[in-house]
């Protein structure tokens, strides 16, 4: 159906007609300049909640390296969730298979990102943001790529029944992850132009959606609601374990602190300004519902010294568990982001087969606390 556009000029209107994009280019920058055109819900058009990283984003080297691809853009919401976006125009014959392919061979090397160049690329198109400085912002935004988090969006002038079916089933096949379509579409008369952003795909509380009951409002959470949230993910076996964690470090004279998050739930143990790590509660399709110890290994290092890279940091926090219990988890997929390119650590509490390994990892995570404490409060009692 053609859909006709006016502009209201006084008690006049001015018909706006449609327009095609001349280059695939002009659309791209349309959206890297205004990346809220792409937002799934109206509110997220509100105060810039969608972020530029970068556009033309290379993907990771692979075994068949001449294949490797830009991503159009790389954007981030302002709950840390990275938004991948491919633009193609209707008229090019690519569309729908190569274009699908394409985001799908970025979508699983993403979590090999470098999140100090993710931040650095932000703060080179976003300068007047507060995000540039929160380590908390990016902290998610490291958690969101290893866990799987994102959204992958297929931007065109118009999306052909082709790409709709392949969008919306990719979307009820990819648990953790929203894909979804949108059609942008230009209007002009004159100097003046229109847009229009219309969304195709599922509905994000389409019950089929296998993440959709894991999706809860962005707020901050009592102790005994964050508690009573591993029994609601069928993680009640490791309330012992959050809790030895959390008294242990109040008679250390630590503050525990509730994040703000939606599709993750974090809590954080700050001594001073220091962020030590935080705990949280989420879930991806391996292994499931967990509950974690992140580890900000860049902010570490820098608690603790020039002596200490994030390499070290890591060597030091993962000594408190013993190399066939580490073995162990890795093959279980409870303990991830070790490599040297990725700065945040995350162990899964399951790894703590036993009280005694939960007491030799607390021992180690006091050991930290120590060490941050002499470095950068030697006179705190």
């Amino acid at each position: 159906m053609d859909r006709k556009m006016y502009l209201m000029e006084g008690c006049k209107v001015r018909k706006m007609p449609e327009h095609d994009y001349r280059e695939e280019a002009d659309l791209q920058k349309i959206i890297a300049d205004n990346p809220q055109l792409v937002a799934r819900d109206w509110n997220e058009t509100d105060e810039n909640q969608i972020f530029l990283i970068d556009r033309e984003m290379k993907s990771q080297a692979a075994e068949d390296e001449g294949n490797a691809y830009s991503l159009d853009h790389l954007l981030v919401d302002k709950e840390g969730v990275p938004i991948l976006v491919e633009v193609k125009r209707s008229t090019d014959t690519r569309i729908r298979r190569e274009v699908v392919a394409q985001m799908l061979d970025y979508a699983c090397r993403a979590s090999s990102l470098n999140i100090t160049d993710l931040r650095a690329l932000f703060e080179r198109n976003n300068p007047d943001s507060n995000l540039c400085k929160e380590d908390e912002f990016w902290t998610k935004v490291a958690t969101n790529l290893a866990a799987g988090r994102m959204r992958l969006v297929f931007a065109a002038d118009e999306i052909p029944d082709t790409l709709r079916i392949l969008i919306e089933f990719l979307d009820l096949s990819m648990g953790d992850i929203d894909v979804y379509g949108v059609e942008i579409k230009q209007f002009k008369n004159g100097n003046v132009m229109l847009l229009s952003s219309n969304i195709i795909g599922n509905s994000l509380n389409d019950p089929r959606k296998p993440a959709s009951s894991l999706k809860t409002p962005a707020r901050t959470w009592t102790r005994e609601e964050f508690i009573k949230l591993l029994d609601q993910r069928q993680l009640s076996g490791m309330e012992p374990v959050v809790k030895r964690i959390m008294d242990r470090f109040d008679q250390e004279g630590v503050l525990w602190v509730s994040g703000t998050g939606s599709q993750y739930i974090d809590y954080y143990a700050i001594l001073q300004d220091a962020k030590l790590f935080s705990l949280e509660i989420a879930h991806k399709k391996q292994p499931g519902n967990y509950c974690i110890t992140l580890f900000n290994t860049i902010a570490l290092s820098e608690y603790l010294g020039e002596d200490w890279s994030p390499e070290r940091v890591k060597k030091m926090i993962l000594s408190g568990i013993q190399p066939d219990d580490i073995k162990r988890a890795k093959e279980r997929q409870l303990i991830w982001g070790d490599g040297a390119n990725n700065k945040w650590l995350y162990i899964d509490l399951r790894s703590l087969r036993n009280d005694e390994c939960v007491e030799a990892f607390l021992d180690k995570l006091i050991e930290l606390k120590n060490m941050v404490k002499d470095h950068l409060y030697p006179d705190l009692s």
